[in-house]
């Protein structure tokens, strides 16, 4: 298989030399095979929306190297990588335009994903496909405001959005997190469809642990901003829920034990 996504020794640490100084990212290392769905799991301050910005470019790294599709990306500009990568916020209202119609935000994720050349737009039946692949009736609205949406449909419409660019790389960071557990589960099996039709190497963010073992190929988990430890398909294969607290416990406790006795 070939590498899509390569983080090789990242640190980062914010406010570096004052007294609100903290260690966000620790030498983190990870290789993510093209068309892999590596689910990221974490607690608050864990690091995992921090490693998701320092691939984005919103923040730079102090050290290591990032690559994409084997193109050291480290020091890009955002606005470069952007081109490259599709990327669904926690808020439903983020990714989406809430005053521009169904159809309008997606010719919008077209001409965002370079399609402007095209002499003759994608039209009302190529958007309605896609749109049925949602399964949510957005195909027969296609003139509907997006603020007249449910939030689950918002973010199920974001990702579609997202996949128009045909990204080397999807990046979820809690997109289902703002929604109520029926529209969060509607939205998350989408995704999964989403991603695994158009194999696009994709990172989800979540702190549920039960999302983090039953979606996608791997199980990443952070903590203090390190990857504790990375789970592949064969790894999960019957892990529960009461594995997966026992397996953080114990690293987490030999972290700390590690870190300690380094001074």
């Amino acid at each position: 298989m070939t590498v899509a996504l390569r983080l090789q020794d990242v640190a980062l640490t914010f406010n570096r030399g004052q007294t609100n100084e903290a260690c966000a990212l620790r030498d983190v290392d990870l290789e993510v095979q093209r068309g892999e769905f590596v689910v990221i799991l974490g607690s608050n301050g864990a690091g995992k929306s921090t490693m998701m910005n320092a691939i984005a470019g919103v923040h730079q790294p102090d050290s290591g190297r990032i690559e994409l599709d084997g193109e050291d990306i480290t020091r890009v500009p955002d606005y470069r990588r952007a081109r490259r990568m599709g990327r669904v916020f926690q808020d439903p209202m983020a990714g989406t335009a809430a005053t521009l119609t169904i159809e309008e935000n997606l010719v919008l994720a077209e001409r965002r994903a370079g399609r402007r050349r095209l002499r003759v737009p994608h039209g009302a039946e190529h958007h309605r496909a896609l749109l049925a692949q949602l399964g949510m009736g957005l195909d027969e609205r296609l003139t509907a405001r997006v603020d007249t949406l449910s939030g689950g449909q918002r973010q199920a419409l974001a990702v579609l959005m997202a996949l128009q660019a045909d990204p080397a790389l999807l990046m979820l960071d809690e997109h289902t997190a703002a929604l109520d557990p029926a529209a969060a589960e509607r939205v998350l099996d989408v995704t999964a469809r989403l991603a695994s039709q158009s194999h696009i190497t994709t990172l989800m963010i979540t702190h549920n642990m039960s999302h983090a073992i039953q979606l996608g190929d791997r199980t990443v988990m952070m903590h203090r901003g390190r990857i504790l430890f990375d789970l592949d398909a064969e790894q999960r294969v019957g892990l529960t829920l009461p594995d997966l607290i026992d397996r953080f416990r114990q690293l987490a406790a030999d972290d700390l034990s590690d870190r300690t006795a380094l001074g």
